[in-house]
């Protein structure tokens, strides 16, 4: 090695070696001036490593004693000197990121500790609740019952409910049942007593079924004997699904007795949930409308599925004339959100209007005629391409077979007025020999015809949606 080489060595080692003196003689420095300044109890070396200094030591055990000076770095972290960390409840004065989260969001100490004396102890929670004007009394009894306003809307939600006449004290009886102020709003606005839902949930039934079970008269001892816990499609595979013109069913009978239908199939079928207007549905609505459905079913001589089909068509019609009324000034005249019943005493709707009432109405008539109606489910329309319209799915349960056919009461109510109606533009089996599963008779209520349905589209969704679910 020659001389040049051994030098750059030496030199490089020199000043490591000073390097590192140097760094111990200010370690020393540092440590000295902990132990003149009297904190010899304290872990020196950790608060040497994380930057805090004596006096931070010292101010912090003068004006916020209780907070470790283990986490005095956080706290400088943050710019919070520990005369306004000594402000905060003794339950946070220690929870620096609490203390921050609450400066930065501009509340005081002083706020913060009105909420944390209330038992809300998440810094969140408590800005949210300010922002939203939740008072701490009220954020206290929300908290308890698991509710959490995080949002404008979920706030507006909150509100509208207590205005409805929702108070503290019902709250309780909400626990476990709603999870966000818009479900409570609906389940509040629904009527629907709680002790109903809450078996109906220890019984695992969702809220949603749970209230789709009493507005259609289903208590929770009879439920059981409605349901099975077989798969659909092993129950009713594509090849046990029959499609029918609405007037094929006229003098078509079913059972008297409810048939067992797979869990899945019957909850999608009776589901009440289907479009907005039912959100704030009330047993109420419901009162008023039974009503007038049992005044003009009290007339029924001959009930037969096909008659009660167009029973509903007529009342539904009867009582609605068309309008547009999610557009424009007509739709300004609703609330933002109202029940369908609203339509119905205003007598105005459009077309899923139109088919949420039927839905309604033929409920309604299953209850007065339950031998007829057993195994007859009227939904929204099922795995159809076409999504601009609404129109209703007939669905009739044999034990080996279920029966689909659509019927289009908007269509139906029109066609009184204009002839020309478009339901004479059905599937003809000449044309579609392969494609179409139907006979011939279609009617003026029938939608069977070639914008709404697709034989192969129904199939491929039916099989996505109880053979392959994802929901």
């Amino acid at each position: 090695m020659n001389i040049a080489k051994r030098a750059i060595i030496l030199t490089t080692a020199l000043l490591i070696t000073t390097s590192f003196c140097a760094e111990a003689d200010i370690t020393e420095q540092k440590k000295q001036a902990f132990l003149n300044a009297g904190l010899v109890d304290y872990d020196i070396e950790s608060l040497i490593e994380v930057g805090t200094t004596p006096e931070e030591v010292l101010l912090f055990a003068q004006d916020a004693p209780t907070i470790s000076p283990d986490i005095i770095y956080y706290y400088t972290h943050f710019n919070i000197t520990p005369g306004v960390a000594a402000m905060f409840h003794p339950r946070v004065i220690s929870k620096p990121f609490f203390i921050a989260d609450i400066l930065e969001a501009g509340l005081t100490p002083q706020t913060a500790n009105s909420y944390i004396e209330a038992g809300v102890y998440r810094a969140r929670s408590i800005i949210a609740y300010v922002k939203h004007g939740i008072p701490p009394n009220l954020a206290d009894s929300l908290n308890k019952n698991g509710l959490y306003i995080a949002t404008d809307t979920e706030q507006r939600d909150f509100h509208e409910t207590f205005e409805k006449g929702l108070t503290t004290k019902d709250l309780p009886r909400y626990i476990g049942l709603a999870r966000t102020p818009f479900e409570l709003k609906k389940l509040y606005s629904s009527k629907v007593p709680t002790a109903f839902i809450h078996e109906a949930m220890s019984k695992n039934i969702t809220l949603s079924d749970a209230t789709s079970l009493y507005f259609h008269g289903i208590d929770l001892d009879t439920y059981p004997s409605l349901i099975s816990d077989q798969p659909t499609c092993s129950v009713y595979p594509a090849n046990h699904l029959e499609f029918e013109y609405i007037g094929n069913l006229a003098g078509y009978q079913s059972k008297k007795e409810p048939i067992p239908l797979p869990k899945d199939l019957f909850s999608q079928l009776n589901s009440i949930h289907v479009y907005n207007s039912m959100n704030l549905f009330s047993t109420d609505d419901q009162a008023e409308i039974f009503k007038y459905v049992e005044n003009i079913a009290n007339y029924v001589k001959k009930p037969t599925i096909y008659n009660l089909l167009y029973l509903t068509a007529h009342i539904v019609s009867q009582k609605l004339h068309y309008e547009t009324v999610d557009e424009g000034e007509l739709a300004m005249t609703f609330p933002e959100e109202c029940s369908i019943a609203e339509y119905w005493r205003r007598e105005i709707g459009d077309c899923d209007k139109y088919t949420v009432l039927g839905m309604v109405v033929f409920a309604q008539l299953k209850q007065l005629f339950p031998d007829v109606l057993a195994n007859v489910y009227l939904t929204r329309a099922l795995f159809s391409p076409y999504k601009t319209h609404a129109w209703n799915t007939v669905v009739i349960a044999e034990e080996d077979r279920l029966i689909f056919s659509y019927i289009d009461i908007t269509n139906f109510d029109n066609d009184a007025d204009t002839p020309n109606s478009d339901y004479r533009d059905f599937l003809e089996q000449k044309e579609l020999v392969y494609k179409n599963p139907f006979r011939d008779r279609n009617e003026a209520l029938g939608a069977m015809t070639t914008k709404y349905f697709n034989h192969q589209y129904f199939l491929t969704e039916y099989d996505k949606y109880f053979c392959k679910p994802t929901h």
